[in-house]
């Protein structure tokens, strides 16, 4: 698919189709980043060797993610 392509098929997305899409591009951005990737296999050990954190703590990130849209 062209650029020309891409562009046509977004302008006629809904605002809820191109929030989803930003999501999406952003996530393949992410997991094509060998900084994030080794990020999260180091994570993945920590968590798998019994580094976690306590639900109140968990949530409060959450809250904060949500606060700034994320």
């Amino acid at each position: 698919m062209s650029t020309a392509e891409l562009k046509e098929t977004a302008n006629r997305l809904s605002v809820e189709e191109r929030a989803w899409m930003r999501r999406y591009l952003a996530l393949l951005d992410r997991i094509s980043d060998p900084k994030f990737i080794a990020e999260i296999t180091q994570r993945n050990r920590a968590m798998a060797a019994g580094d976690i954190l306590p639900r109140d703590e968990v949530l409060a990130i959450h809250e904060k993610l949500i606060s700034e849209g994320r």
